[in-house]
C-alpha cells in the first residue's frame, strides 16, 4: 500500500474535496515541527501548482532551523475566513491547532474540515479523515495523496516533503524508519529536494543562544530506574535570548544514554505551564503515557502539555514514567 495509497476508498474523497476547493487553509499544530511545517507547505504548493489560493495558518511562529523551506515567510497565524475548506496536518488532538482552529469548529457555518495525521493518538475530530500511523511521516502521506492524485511534484514541494520525512525520523535513525520511506525521499531527491542540505538545516544547525542552553539544560539531567529527565527553565532562556524552540531534542539526547528507556524533558512555560517532550527505546511505548496527560503520538516519541508549574509536572510525571519502564521489564520477561 505504501508509499502510494492504492485500495484506500478515504484518498479518492479527500482528493475530490481538495480538487473542488478554490480557497482551502492549512493548519498545522502549535509549536509546528518539521513534519506539519513540510507536510503543509508541501500541499500548499502542490494546490497552487492546480490553481488555487491556498493560506497556511500556525499558531506560532516558525522555528529558525525550519525558515529555510519555501514558503516559510507565507505563515502566518490566520483566521478561517473566507476559505472554502479547512486541512489539518499532523496534529492528532483538535486542541493543538490554536485558538483559530478552534473558534473555526465553534462555527456551525464553516468549511468541510479534512484531516491527514499518522498519530495513533488522533481523536477522530475531522469530517473527513485519513489516520494511518503505519506512514513515517504525515509529509509522507501528503507525497502518496500526489502520486494517487496523480499531481506533479514540483522542487518547491519536493523540498518541504521531504523534510517532513527526513525529521520525522531523525534523519532516517528510528525505528518507524521503513523502506517505503526511503523510496519516498529517493523520488523527491529527484524532485529537486537537497537531502544533505535539508538534513543539515533542519536538524545540525544550532544557534548560539541554542547551543549555551543545551548545556544549561544537561545541567540539570537526572537518570533513575531506567527514566532520564531534565528542565528547560523560562529563566535561562531569557538569560541567554533563546526561543522556547531552542533546546529541543534533549530527550532524544538522553534516550540514548546506556540503561536508559524513557527520557522527558521538561519546558517551563511563561504562563505557568509546563510542555513535555517524551522520548523511549522501543520496548516501551510512550503514547498511552502522554495521551494520559491530554497529549498524544507516537510510540517512542510523544508530548503533553500540563497545567502546572515545573516542579509540580516533575513530581507528578516522572513518577509514572518510572511506573511505566517497570512494566515494560516485567512485560519482557
Amino acid at each position: 500500500m505504501l508509499p502510494t495509497a492504492n485500495g484506500n476508498p478515504q484518498i479518492g474523497h479527500l482528493i475530490r474535496r481538495l480538487e473542488t476547493a478554490e480557497r482551502p487553509i492549512l493548519f498545522g499544530h502549535e509549536r509546528p515541527d518539521g513534519d506539519a511545517l513540510g507536510a503543509a507547505l508541501g500541499l500548499m504548493w502542490l494546490l497552487r501548482a492546480r490553481g488555487k489560493k491556498v493560506t497556511v495558518s500556525f499558531a506560532d511562529p516558525v522555528p529558525g532551523n525550519l525558515r529555510f523551506l519555501p514558503g516559510a515567510d507565507e505563515v502566518g497565524n490566520l483566521p478561517v475566513d473566507s476559505h472554502d475548506l479547512i486541512v489539518a496536518l499532523d496534529g492528532s488532538d483538535e486542541r493543538r491547532y490554536g485558538a483559530h482552529f478552534s473558534r473555526a469548529l465553534d462555527d456551525a457555518q464553516r468549511p468541510f474540515l479534512l484531516a491527514i495525521d499518522h498519530h495513533k493518538t488522533n481523536t477522530g475530530f475531522a469530517d473527513l479523515g485519513w489516520v494511518d500511523s503505519e506512514y513515517a511521516a504525515t509529509a509522507q502521506m501528503v507525497y502518496a495523496l500526489a502520486k494517487e492524485a496523480g499531481w506533479p511534484i514540483g522542487e518547491e514541494a519536493a523540498i518541504c516533503l521531504a523534510t517532513g520525512c527526513v525529521t520525522d525520523t531523525n534523519a532516517f535513525a528510528t525505528n518507524h524508519t521503513t523502506p517505503e520511506v526511503l523510496v519516498t525521499v529517493a523520488d523527491l531527491m529527484r524532485h529537486g529536494a537537497p537531502l544533505a542540505d535539508i538534513i543539515r538545516e533542519s536538524l545540525a544547525l544550532r544557534s548560539v543562544p541554542d547551543a549555551l542552553l543545551w548545556g544549561r539544560i544537561l545541567a540539570t539531567a537526572q537518570i533513575e530506574e531506567g527514566v532520564a529527565w531534565a528542565l528547560s527553565r523560562a529563566a535561562d532562556r531569557a538569560t541567554l535570548n533563546a526561543t522556547d524552540g531552542d533546546g529541543s531534542g534533549i530527550a532524544g539526547f538522553l534516550r540514548n544514554v546506556r540503561g536508559v528507556q524513557v527520557a522527558i524533558q521538561f519546558v517551563e512555560q511563561r504562563d505557568g505551564q509546563t510542555r513535555l517532550s517524551i522520548r523511549s527505546n522501543p520496548s516501551t511505548d510512550v503514547s498511552e503515557l502522554a495521551l494520559s496527560l491530554g497529549g498524544g503520538g507516537h510510540a517512542q516519541a510523544a508530548g503533553a502539555t500540563l497545567d502546572m508549574p515545573l516542579d509540580e509536572a516533575v513530581a507528578h510525571v516522572v513518577p509514572l514514567a518510572k511506573q511505566l519502564v517497570t512494566g515494560a521489564r516485567v512485560a519482557d520477561r
